[in-house]
């Protein structure tokens, strides 16, 4: 929501494009242009990579934007062909406290694809942060690539932002975080609140004792790595 308030960025909301979706209707939701429109774009389309370009693009010029973007989280996996078919893409990998993270990972059936349960099976939450982020690690050497902590975003936004757009080569402009809160999404809510640390540690409230056990191990080395623990004391 952020990047998507700037005068100069575009953003798709999950659209689902880098990631092969052909879905017309879905693609129609997320981003608000007609069905009739995007079956045009894909006729006209040369390959899948094209179509994912003219989409964003389009939306882009609708928007009176000069580049696009697309957030969501299955993107992780995909790094390798967005370079390869976007060779000068930038890739920003948010990263955020395991634990925390599998507390938001939870109550999300679509994760796995649980569309009759209310909730994900806890371990297979872990082993996604571990999975997706370990992805994203993996590309830490290569300049298009570059890491953002949720805690250093919640903490101070105007920072973290303004440096990340200097990384991306853009300007900082003054009132961008305000008008970030006006973004409406109805799949999103908290999409149109302020930047805060509310969910920062919720961990120490909603993990379930029993549920820490799962992070001994490969996860609990992650978190050590990526400093968010010193050692496997926490789990106790």
């Amino acid at each position: 929501a952020i990047l998507n308030s700037h005068s100069r960025i575009s953003m798709g909301l999950e659209t689902g494009l880098l990631s092969g979706n052909r879905d017309i209707r879905k693609i129609s939701q997320r981003t608000m242009l007609p069905v009739d429109r995007l079956k045009r774009i894909y006729r006209n389309s040369r390959c899948y990579p094209d179509f994912t370009q003219q989409v964003l693009t389009t939306l882009m010029h609708d928007r009176g934007k000069l580049r696009w973007g697309d957030k969501s989280p299955v993107n992780v996996n995909l790094i390798e062909g967005i370079f390869r078919y976007f060779p000068n893409a930038r890739f920003i990998h948010a990263i955020r406290d395991g634990r925390d993270a599998v507390c938001s990972i939870r109550p999300h059936p679509p994760s796995f694809g649980n569309i009759h349960h209310a909730h994900n099976p806890w371990e297979k939450c872990v082993d996604l942060w571990c999975d997706w982020v370990e992805k994203g690690l993996r590309w830490q050497d290569d300049p298009r690539y570059r890491e953002i902590r949720y805690e250093d975003l919640a903490s101070n936004p105007h920072d973290t932002i303004k440096e990340l757009l200097e990384w991306l080569g853009e300007p900082w402009e003054a009132d961008l975080l305000e008008r970030s809160v006006r973004t409406k999404v109805s799949s999103h809510p908290g999409v149109s609140k302020p930047v805060s640390e509310a969910s920062v540690g919720r961990w120490q409230q909603d993990l379930p004792p029993d549920v820490l056990a799962l992070f001994r191990g490969r996860a609990n080395d992650l978190l050590i790595r990526l400093g968010y623990a010193k050692e496997a004391s926490w789990i106790a």
